[in-house]
C-alpha cells in the first residue's frame, strides 16, 4: 500500500497543469519541512507545510498555459494574470470544509513583509509564521530553478538577492542558508 504522503503527491502530480509545476510545488513542499524541523515543529504542523507546500500554487489551474511557460517576459496583462494565481489557490482550497486556514495560507505565498506582495497586500503584522515560511520556500525554490526565460541561479546568488529581498523573512532565509550552506 501507498502511504498516505505518496498518495498526496500522486493527487497534486495529476492536479498541476505542467511537470514544472508539479515539481516546483514538491521542492517548496520539501523546504518548508525544512525549515519546520529546524523549528522544531510537531508533527502534524510539519505535515501541514507539506501539504501546503504542495497545494500553494493550484491556483496556476486557472492561468493559461501560454503564459505559465512563456519563455520571454510577461506583458503587464500577462503579469497582471499571473498575479491571480494565490487568489485562485484560495479560492479553490476554501471550497474543502477542512481546508479553511490552508486556503488563507496557500493564498498568501506571494505576500510581502513590505506589504507590496500580491493578491491581498498584506502588511506584516497580517503574515504569520506559516505564511512567512512558505513565501520564503517558494522564491527560494523560483531562484534557484531553471525557468523558462533564465537559467537557475547558484546558491550564493539566491541567498544574495533574499537577504536584500525585505519582503522576506530573514529568520526564516537564515534557516534555509544554513541548512544549504
Amino acid at each position: 500500500h501507498l502511504s498516505i504522503r505518496r498518495q498526496r503527491q500522486m493527487c497534486i502530480r495529476d492536479s498541476t497543469k505542467t511537470p514544472f509545476t508539479y515539481n516546483h510545488s514538491k521542492r517548496v513542499a520539501d523546504y518548508c519541512v525544512l525549515i519546520s524541523n529546524e523549528l522544531g515543529f510537531e508533527n502534524n504542523r510539519v505535515e501541514f507545510m507539506y501539504v501546503v507546500g504542495l497545494l500553494h500554487d493550484i491556483g496556476k489551474l486557472g492561468v493559461s498555459n501560454k503564459i505559465l511557460e512563456k519563455p520571454g517576459k510577461l506583458d503587464d496583462n500577462e503579469f497582471q494574470m499571473i498575479k491571480l494565481h494565490p487568489k485562485y489557490s484560495y479560492e479553490i482550497l476554501k471550497n474543502i470544509k477542512s481546508f479553511g486556514y490552508l486556503a488563507n495560507v496557500a493564498g498568501s505565498h506571494h505576500e510581502r513583509l513590505d506589504g507590496k506582495g500580491y493578491y491581498q497586500a498584506l502588511k506584516e503584522h497580517q503574515i504569520n509564521e506559516d505564511m512567512r515560511i512558505l513565501a520564503v520556500c517558494d522564491v527560494f525554490d523560483a531562484l534557484r530553478s531553471e525557468r523558462p526565460y533564465r537559467p537557475a541561479m547558484p546558491l550564493d546568488k539566491v541567498f544574495s538577492i533574499m537577504e536584500n529581498d525585505k519582503g522576506l523573512d530573514q529568520k526564516y532565509v537564515s534557516i534555509l542558508k544554513s541548512i544549504f550552506l
